[in-house]
């Protein structure tokens, strides 16, 4: 009888680190910085506005340091970075613990700005991981971190559900579970300093490859491949030109067609439009990377923009707009099921150990998806469904509906989170992973830089007239994800070549 569980055996050392951290990390943070602090810090100082600050300096320093990370991961290498997020991490704990048993204001956005530093393992971690996967391959395991985490969400949230049973399920006892929670970090920062690059794979971890629109090149592709001259101009070649001096071999062996070839440019500029629209493509290498099928459209192919370039910003102005239009709501849920709902503190525990699981579920629902209609439309499908859900909680009054769409809400548009990562790791070279994993890492805490927004909104029109701005933004938001229909973003293409060279 087959191990269900031997992929585990077979996984690479830094992908099993990777999975370790991010529970034990979403672990503690789930405690720390989400649902009962929110709740902890408004009752410190009984201010929507204070709490949108106090998110402001988190997202600030988590900024700050998730840049400088990505840049030092890609200079001097991810394993470093993390060992030194790990003194940082040390350095947290000891505020951390410091500022709970104080209960000061100041000592609140004191742990704000450590916290918001030791954040900055998001950059390097993520880049180490996706070092470690054979590329073509990393919807199913992204999926299964992003599942870690909310596996991690959903632990934590049934600790703290039985703590308050102990604590009589009292508000006031919140910062005896915050202590807990403290102590929940300490396994990620230990991880911190065992992570090793060299563990990390080569060429098969590196970008896929990006459609080469001009003409020049395809003669030489198609002779390469063996693929008649006649085919449209939906060429394949490799971001890091590592087949270079072949490519110049080739020009030497075919010289008279890239004669011919440079001749007729006038004529291939003129017929461009045309062979971009073509729903073809071809071309393939024996070389490390894998292939990417791409069938230029609308937007990217035309201009000669590299994949490299447009998917990661296309993804990164999404993610960034998904965030600030959530900040001016994520952080006032807790405080939204406290004030103005009335639950106890197991009820609004309940509510978001609820949503845990389903984004747990969702994740891996959604990666099946993609297998079916591509990431692209499963992306959109569950964040659409995510801003339906938000409509709802601006018009319904029943607490039980208001808890059950919530959960709806949650896992539906954090389900994706995994599959997104994977489309940005697949198509970024693996030198500049550092720099985009930061980017994309900080679009996790930019809802932070507008919670001072959502906070004054809410003082001032109330949390259901937010809540209907914020997915009147969502609206917006996820319909943009549509222009990477453009490309054909196929994964496991590497296994159906080696299949046909065998």
């Amino acid at each position: 009888m087959p191990n269900k569980f031997a992929w585990w055996s077979q996984l690479n050392f830094n992908v099993k680190l990777v999975f370790m951290h991010v529970f034990s990390s979403g672990f503690a943070e789930t405690i720390t910085r989400r649902q009962i602090y929110s709740a902890y810090f408004f009752d410190l100082t009984d201010s929507h506005i204070l709490l949108g600050l106090w998110a402001s300096t988190l997202g600030t320093a988590t900024l700050v340091s998730n840049i400088l990370c990505g840049y030092c991961a890609d200079k001097f290498g991810r394993a470093k970075v993390l060992k030194v997020l790990g003194c940082v991490g040390i350095m947290m704990l000891i505020v951390m613990v410091s500022a709970i048993l104080s209960n000061q204001i100041a000592a609140q956005f004191v742990l704000a700005v450590f916290g918001g530093c030791y954040s900055g393992f998001t950059s390097p971690l993520q880049s180490i991981f996706a070092d470690s996967i054979e590329t073509g391959n990393r919807s199913f395991l992204y999926s299964i971190n992003h599942a870690c985490m909310s596996a991690a969400m959903a632990v934590a949230q049934a600790a703290m559900i039985a703590a308050m049973v102990f604590l009589h399920n009292d508000w006031k006892s919140i910062h005896f579970v915050l202590l807990g929670g403290a102590v929940g970090y300490i396994p990620s920062v230990v991880l911190c300093f065992q992570f090793d690059d060299k563990r990390s794979l080569g060429d098969k971890s590196e970008a896929m490859r990006t459609i080469q629109t001009q003409q020049q090149h395809h003669q030489d592709t198609n002779n390469e491949n063996g693929a008649p001259n006649n085919q449209p101009d939906n060429t394949v070649v490799q971001l890091d030109h590592h087949d270079d001096e072949n490519d110049h071999d080739d020009d030497d062996d075919h010289g008279e067609e890239g004669s011919t070839n440079n001749n007729q440019q006038g004529q291939q500029q003129q017929d461009q439009e045309r062979q971009q629209a073509s729903p073809h493509s071809g071309g393939s290498s024996s070389g490390g990377a894998t292939e990417l099928q791409l069938a230029t459209g609308l937007f990217c192919g035309l201009w000669e923009v590299k994949l490299s370039t447009c998917i990661p910003v296309v993804l990164t102005v999404r993610d960034w707009s998904t965030a600030l239009a959530a900040g001016m709501t994520v952080a006032f849920f807790p405080i939204f099921f406290k004030e103005a709902v009335g639950m106890s503190p197991i009820g609004v525990i309940a509510v978001f150990f609820g949503a845990s699981l389903v984004t747990l579920t969702g994740a891996m629902l959604a990666q099946r998806l993609s297998k079916l209609v591509g990431r692209v439309w499963a992306i959109f499908v569950f964040g659409m469904i995510g801003t339906v859900c938000l409509f709802g909680m601006a018009v319904l009054q029943s607490p039980l509906l208001l808890a059950f769409i919530f959960i709806f809400r949650t896992g539906s548009q954090n389900a994706t989170r995994g599959l997104q990562q994977s489309i940005l790791m697949d198509v970024v070279p693996k030198a500049n992973r550092g720099k985009w994993a930061s980017v994309d890492s900080v679009s996790r805490f930019a809802w932070s830089g507008s919670s001072i927004v959502g906070g004054v909104l809410i003082e001032h029109i109330g949390y259901r007239s937010t809540f209907v701005i914020t997915a009147v933004a969502y609206v917006f938001v996820t319909t943009s994800v549509l222009t990477l229909l453009s490309f054909d973003l196929k994964e496991n293409t590497q296994e159906k070549q080696n299949k046909q060279e065998e």
